[in-house]
């Protein structure tokens, strides 16, 4: 849940709370709480963003795979060691729209421009999503707790080194995340040797 913003149409809906927002993110087909039935070992077999919404707020199925990613017209950002290489969804793009190999722009990176969960992949392993987090441009963690968010907000400059290009720009000071894992080991998770800046979290750029 976020609050304080108002909903982004394809993502964040209203809760009927004012300024209060919710998204959800489905990892299997089946009722979660339905005891009669068996699930397999591990998370799950999707990711799915607001698998039981309608009209504005439509489900996005998110990729598994980098190569899935790709297809669907993502673009790719950086790669951080122990997370991956993070991807990006346009909402002001056609649906699905592919974008040719090295894009690495969106249209705009405005913050209700942006699908609000980033997935990322393990692109030097098993190409598999790794992790994903979800972001709001209004601050979630209060002075003496995260809310269940990560731990401080980020600069918006800050949160930009999650992609590879100078125009990323977003129209809020701060912004909040909240990192969800599926890898078995994150700390495994490796970016390509000579791409990796030595700053915030061994960011790693390359030209593909």
């Amino acid at each position: 849940e976020q609050y304080g913003a108002s909903p982004v149409a394809g993502a964040w809906r209203a809760t009927g709370t004012p300024k209060q927002q919710y998204l959800t993110v489905s990892t299997r087909a089946a009722d979660p709480c339905d005891t009669g039935v068996q699930h397999a070992a591990g998370v799950g077999e999707r990711l799915v963003l607001n698998a039981d919404a309608s009209g504005d707020a439509a489900a996005h199925t998110l990729p598994l795979t980098l190569d899935a990613a790709v297809a669907g017209g993502w673009v790719r950002g950086s790669c951080i060691k122990g997370m991956g290489t993070h991807f990006f969804l346009s909402l002001t793009d056609a649906a699905g729209a592919p974008r040719p190999r090295g894009r690495m722009e969106l249209p705009s990176w405005r913050v209700g421009d942006v699908l609000p969960i980033t997935v990322m992949f393990d692109e030097y392993g098993t190409r598999r999503v790794s992790a994903f987090f979800a972001f709001s441009g209004d601050v979630q963690q209060g002075f003496f707790a995260a809310n269940q968010w990560d731990g401080i907000p980020l600069t918006s400059s800050l949160w930009c080194l999650n992609t590879c290009t100078k125009s990323c720009s977003l129209d809020e000071w701060f912004v909040s995340t909240m990192h969800l894992f599926v890898a078995d080991e994150p700390s495994k998770i490796t970016c390509k040797p000579n791409t990796c800046n030595t700053g915030f979290g061994q960011r790693c750029c390359e030209s593909w």
